[in-house]
């Protein structure tokens, strides 16, 4: 039987987690998906049932003769197809109408998400690297702006450099400081 929570968890959701995604969330996000999707689709049968008897006419069966049982199977069978049928569409017209948002997001968002790892692997480069002369640091400046077109653009700076450590000894500490109070007296 065709399960499309499947087909769209195979070929939409996974390759677009895959992209946008952190690798350190990358489970996480996979865990509440697939439990968010669980929740909302144990609603189904009993959405079934209700839209078969209320909406349909679905009747419960009664015993009765052939001719009568044969013909309220039918009428039976007809409000069970309708009522299958409106809880696949109604739900999946709701999917096809949120991941439409997906054509215009998913491009800056799969940017937006290379930069931040490659940025994420430039400070580990960077920290990885032991400087003999003091600790190195670096900043990173991030700016979205919309141009004249209406474009959303976005720029990324990223600034290296060394902080020099000064190594005092205690004792050299004290003898500067007396020495300053000494001159500073005379």
């Amino acid at each position: 039987m065709f399960n499309e929570s499947e087909l769209s968890d195979m070929y939409l959701l996974s390759p677009i987690f895959a992209e946008i995604v952190p690798e350190r969330s990358r489970t996480t996000i996979y865990a509440l998906d697939n439990s968010f999707e669980s929740v909302l689709s144990s609603f189904a049968p009993p959405i079934v049932g209700i839209l078969a008897q209320r909406l349909y006419g679905y009747k419960v069966p009664k015993t009765s003769t052939d001719s009568v049982k044969v013909e309220t199977d039918r009428e039976n069978a007809e409000s069970l197809a309708k009522a299958l049928f409106m809880s696949f569409v109604i739900p999946m017209s709701i999917c096809v109408f949120i991941y439409s948002f997906l054509y215009w997001s998913y491009p800056r968002d799969r940017e937006r998400a290379k930069m931040n790892a490659l940025i994420e692997s430039e400070m580990q480069q960077v920290e990885a690297q032991d400087s003999p002369f003091g600790e190195e640091y670096s900043q990173l400046h991030l700016s979205e702006s919309k141009g004249l077109d209406g474009k959303e653009t976005a720029k990324t700076d990223v600034e290296y450099g060394k902080i020099d450590r000064l190594d005092f000894d205690d004792d050299s500490d004290d003898k500067a400081l007396l020495s300053s109070k000494l001159t500073s007296s005379d």
